[in-house]
């Protein structure tokens, strides 16, 4: 689904933890963050889904992982075979090891290059509220 400015893009996968358990996996795109994208990965059965957790990672991982392994520290993204992709999430308190079929995570990638182009994204940045939020920081 592209709801108009951003894409959603639902998928089932495994986590892979202490054996293997299917999850409902979500990534989204939004233009106004068109260096990012977000991973909801929610585990747990059909009747009693734990609530999903989302991470924020970079688009170009995700297109760098869909060929090769990239990234470093909390987040890898990587292929496993031709069908299915590998990403790592981790942080200090939650991470998360996800199996999906690669041909959904480049449709994904795909429909948000449909948005933003691959090379356009400082195009599409608010640099005054980008400046705002670091002097709000400081």
């Amino acid at each position: 689904m592209t709801d108009g400015q951003g894409v959603v893009r639902r998928m089932t996968g495994l986590v892979l933890a202490e054996g293997c358990a299917p999850a409902r996996i979500e990534c989204g795109f939004d233009p106004s963050d068109p260096f990012a994208v977000t991973v909801a990965v929610a585990v747990g059965s059909i009747g009693t889904p734990r609530p999903p957790v989302t991470w924020v990672i970079a688009r170009e991982l995700v297109v760098g992982g869909l060929d090769h392994r990239v990234g470093e520290g909390d987040v890898q993204v990587r292929p496993l075979s031709p069908e299915w992709t590998l990403i790592e999430l981790g942080c200090p308190d939650r991470s998360a090891i996800v199996l999906v079929a690669t041909e959904d995570l480049r449709d994904f990638v795909a429909a948000t290059f449909d948005v933003v182009a691959e090379g356009a994204e400082s195009a599409w940045l608010d640099w005054d509220a980008v400046l705002r939020q670091l002097s709000a920081d400081t």
